[in-house]
This record gives C-alpha cells, structure tokens and sequence, in this order.
C-alpha cells in the first residue's frame, strides 16, 4: 500500500500468481494431464481533495480480475482455454460538512472465455444505476489452436 498527499491519497497495486497442475496414468496406458496458470490482479486508488469551505471530494477507483489458461491432455486430444474476467469501478463523492451533497459511480465488467470447444464474450457497463450497454455472443477472437 503506498501513501501520498500526506495520507490523503491511498493505492494498492497487487498480483496473485498460482500455478498447478496434475498427471496421470491410468492401468490402461492412458495418460491425462493438466495445467492451470491463474492471476488475480487488484487495483485500489482512493483520494481525498482538500477542504475548501467544509467541503471536498472523495474519489475511487477499484480494478480487479481473475484470468485464467488452462492446458489439458490426455492420449485421445487434448484442450486448452483462456478467461480473462475484469472488472472496473470508479466514484466520486462530494461532501459538505458531514452530509454527501452528491455523487457518481461507474461500472464495467468484461468476460471472455475461448477454449478449443468454443467461446463466449460479455461486456457491460452501468453509470449512476443506468445501463449504458451490455454487449455479449459467442464470436471471439481466434486463441490460435
């Protein structure tokens, strides 16, 4: 976590990495394997602005994900995947005295999911409890199997 603006300002930048994995042999001679590489990214920003006449500002912005590659075999083919979910998130706040005299937050979610047995993509995004869009199919961009 780091501090700035004599701690009026507070970032967090962090990344999970976890990677496993299984083998196996079955009696028959058949082989199975898999691979999984994950990341679980986070972003955190908050900031306060000065007071001016018993009033300031509080922002934030707020970025997380899990993303995920996937390789598995076994002596009759094999399959791979790639999911990339993110998620974003801003607000503004506006604050005189004690009470919130307004405000503004936004929103976006993508997903998008390509394995060798076909994808999926979503895309939303809402402003102030508002849709502004919501896209999804299942046409996505070659992975290159």
């Amino acid at each position: 976590m780091e501090f700035a603006g004599n701690g009026s300002i507070q970032a967090v930048n962090q990344s999970i990495h976890y990677n496993h994995g299984s083998y196996a042999k079955y009696p028959a001679s058949a082989l199975y394997s898999e691979e999984v590489f994950q990341n679980f990214p986070l972003y955190l920003y908050t900031a306060m602005t000065d007071q001016v006449n018993d009033s300031y500002s509080l922002v934030t912005n707020v970025s997380l994900g899990f993303h995920e590659n996937k390789f598995a075999g076994e002596s009759f083919g094999f399959s791979v995947s790639v999911l990339r979910n993110s998620q974003l998130g801003q607000g503004i706040l506006n604050v005189k005295g004690n009470l919130v005299t307004s405000g503004e937050a936004s929103t976006q979610q993508v997903y998008r999911y390509e394995s060798t047995e076909g994808c999926y993509f979503r895309n939303v995004a809402s402003k102030n409890y508002t849709i502004l869009y919501d896209e999804s199919g299942e046409v996505c961009a070659k992975i290159g199997f």
